[in-house]
């Protein structure tokens, strides 16, 4: 299938100049990259954590009395230990993850009174990831003083402290699976994420204990005082709070789960930093039968199975608190006025012991993944420094396990502590608490049905790859039918298994999933289709290079930030592959200026065919390179780079009944800006609408241009607009190749 681009439109005059061609001066030509030999971090496909019978490998961070980073030391300054007996170390290595920093590029303004343009987002390839970080907020444990800070803090960490290389996601625990967003380096995307952190009224409760009411403290806990029916009405009231306590518990730990699972293939330093007041995990939640360790409730049973997943799938864990010290009081919403001396002493007591059963899950969790907790300070801003700076560089030790480690006792896994001493005195090692004794081979989860297997690729917000997919999604506003998203999704054919038929056509059977979340987590459109894709065998090379193209439409009720999600399943090899993408829809009603998407094409936008239906011989034309199209934007050395979007609310001169608009063009090579043209009139022809200005332009790539990802940026300056919002850009992305 492929879209057709009904864009009507006046050539722009402006952008018809060649870019990168030889007789531009240096700064419009592409600057090339500086390289190294060296492997980056991000890039090494070796398991940081490994549990086989060949190699128990675990990482450490090592820190000064000061906690600073140490990165000198050589493999005999560690002792590994399993279950207190020294193993001899195979394997060493220290991984550096400092990511270097490299400064936006800094673009002034060209027309006074208008503010300087953002760069576009750089989207950053697998091997330039040095740090994936996932921040996970308890709002359901959240109480109401502590959100706002949060807010802050986390503003401030993607404003300042975030840097080039991070990959991250802001997920709140009680979002849904809507709520768990893509993993992105555009700080743009995470504003909005954390302007949805707030106190949920779902919450456990809106302070930091619950209030309790006038029946004495003895009565609450033994129903020494009052009547059977009260004593047994308070049973029930404290059973009841403990049971919801603990689904609350589970649910978050659930949460966490989840998000580990999604880590597990993510590239770069893998980590989440959970922001949370707590759960109970009482002291004795671990009863041990020799070299056994069993859970002996739901809580601790969810919390195992959490750290064991995040242990295989080398994902540390650090815990914050937000409250800050806290100070068991009497607060203002208590009621006590039937209570004695002793009683309000027993109360302050059991509040210091819901104080420390809640840090000690959260205590637990951490250091059994080599993580830590931030508790008992006012600054959680200084809390998220530190756990940025353990993430600075870890080391990887292995050793070769004995034939026992993996054997069963009864039946039963047997759970391994494992641990790390320092010869260095005045230094601090931090690694993670164990293993269960299976392989990670054994560990892997049982095969999904085929239906689970498409519902869980396009609900998780991590892509994979074995089907290699991308999503184009288009946005924009029509008088008729409002706002809309085209979505273009390429499928590469050479992912698929194409089976022969008797008459000499070639078939695929894949099954599509889609999926839309609004900004708040809800479904706002899905859909599941099977589909027969028939090609005929003298044109699969051609459809083995160029892929299917699938469309998809999508109404919008209003303006907003939306996440769509895809996967594609192959019946046949039952290979998966998902992709997704978040776009932001501008609201065209408030009357200001605002762009609609950029479509994009190596070939004539005017002449792209008009094709839907099936997937019938992959609906090709000879006259056009479908890789150059709006939906993979694959281009050579020496193309065309067409592109058209649409200027919504632009004002009119009253005097001369039509706007005034300046357009400036910007390309990025790699994240750098490699070209920058002139703000220029568009001289614009009479249109229907001019709240709806449709534009094409047009640039030519020189013949040495260097392969790599680009983005191009459009720029529209509106001099009719009050100076808040003259200024409007939008962009997208392309890829040159040889």
């Amino acid at each position: 299938m492929r879209v057709n681009v009904a864009l009507l439109c006046v050539v722009l005059s402006a952008a018809c100049a060649p870019v990168f061609s030889q007789n531009k001066p240096d700064e419009a030509r592409p600057r090339d990259s500086q390289k190294t030999s060296q492997e980056k971090p991000g890039s090494s496909k070796e398991d940081v954590v490994r549990i086989s019978v060949t190699l128990v490998q675990v990482d450490a961070v090592v820190a000064d009395k000061k906690g600073n980073p140490v990165t000198d030391l050589q493999k005999d300054d560690f002792e590994i230990y399993e279950d207190g007996k020294r193993q001899f170390i195979t394997n060493f290595s220290f991984v550096p993850t400092q990511p270097s920093v490299t400064p936006e590029p800094k673009l002034s303004p060209q027309v006074k009174g208008t503010a300087p343009v953002p760069s576009p987002p750089v989207r950053l390839k697998p091997e330039q990831v040095r740090r994936t970080i996932a921040i996970v907020v308890d709002d359901l444990n959240l109480a109401m003083a502590s959100a706002e800070a949060v807010r802050y803090h986390l503003r401030k960490f993607v404003d300042q402290q975030m840097q080039p290389g991070d990959l991250v996601a802001i997920i709140r625990a009680s979002g849904g699976m809507g709520a768990l967003q893509q993993f992105t380096a555009d700080k743009r995307q995470l504003y909005p994420a954390i302007e949805r952190v707030r106190w949920n009224p779902r919450a456990r409760q809106a302070g930091a204990f619950a209030p309790i009411d006038d029946a004495p403290l003895e009565s609450r806990r033994t129903g020494a005082i009052g009547d059977g029916g009260d004593r047994g009405r308070q049973r029930l009231k404290d059973d009841l709070e403990d049971f919801r306590e603990q689904l609350f518990a589970v649910g978050i730990l659930g949460a966490l789960n989840y998000v580990v699972r999604g880590l597990r293939e993510l590239p770069g330093r893998k980590s989440v930093m959970f922001i949370s007041e707590g759960f109970n995990l009482p002291s004795q939640s671990f009863a041990r039968r020799g070299a056994l360790q069993q859970p002996i409730d739901r809580v601790s049973a969810s919390l195992r199975r959490l750290i064991e997943l995040a242990n295989r799938s080398a994902v540390v864990i650090y815990s914050i608190d937000p409250r800050g010290i806290v100070v068991p009081m009497i607060e203002a919403a208590d009621d006590v006025g039937r209570l004695n001396s002793q009683q309000r002493s027993d109360l302050l007591r059991q509040r210091t012991t819901q104080v420390f059963d809640e840090e000690n899950g959260l205590n637990y969790m951490a250091q059994e993944t080599g993580g830590f907790l931030v508790t008992a300070s006012n600054d959680l801003g200084r809390g998220i420094r530190r756990v940025l700076d353990d993430q600075n560089g870890y080391y990887l030790i292995g050793y070769v396990p004995a034939e026992s480690t993996f054997r069963r006792m009864g039946g039963q896994l047997a759970f391994h502590k494992t641990s790390i001493k320092l010869k260095r005195a005045g230094l601090n090692v931090r690694t993670r608490g164990g293993f269960l004794g299976v392989t990670d081979e054994e560990a892997r989860p049982a095969r999904l049905t085929p239906a689970q297997q498409l519902t869980a690729a396009v609900t998780s917000p991590f892509t994979s790859g074995d089907v290699h997919l991308r999503l184009t999604s288009l946005f924009g506003n029509d008088v008729k039918n409002g706002y809309f998203v085209r979505s273009l999704l390429h499928i590469d054919a050479r992912d698929l298994t194409f089976g022969e038929e008797i008459d000499g056509w070639r078939n695929a059977d894949i099954d599509v999933a889609v999926i839309a979340f609004g900004d708040n987590g809800t479904v706002v459109g899905q859909s599941t289709q099977s589909y027969s894709a028939r090609v005929r065998a003298n044109r699969m090379d051609r459809t083995l290079r160029s892929g299917l193209i699938f469309a998809m439409n999508l109404p919008l009720k209003k303006a907003g930030a939306y996440q769509l999600r895809t996967a594609v399943r192959d019946a046949k090899s039952q290979k998966i592959g998902s992709a997704n993408q978040y776009i932001e829809v501008p609201d065209v009603n408030k009357g200001r200026p605002v762009l609609s998407a950029v479509v994009l094409s190596g070939n004539d936008l005017l002449d792209e065919p008009n094709r839907s239906g099936s997937l019938d011989d992959a609906k090709e034309a000879d006259e056009v390179r479908p890789e150059a199209g709006p939906a993979v934007r694959r281009l050579r050395p020496g193309d065309d780079l067409n592109y058209a979007f649409v200027v919504y609310n632009a004002r009119v001169d009253k005097g001369t009944n039509s706007p005034r608009l300046l357009m400036q063009s910007r390309l990025f090579r790699d994240g750098k800006l490699v070209y920058e043209g002139e703000a220029a009139p568009l001289r614009l022809s009479s249109q229907p609408d001019w709240k709806r200005i449709k534009v094409v332009g047009s640039m030519k790539l020189a013949k040495t241009a260097q392969p790599g990802d680009h983005i191009l940026q459009v720029v529209i300056i509106d001099l009719l607009a009050k100076e808040k919002y003259r200024t409007v850009t939008q962009w997208t992305d392309f890829e040159v190749v040889k």
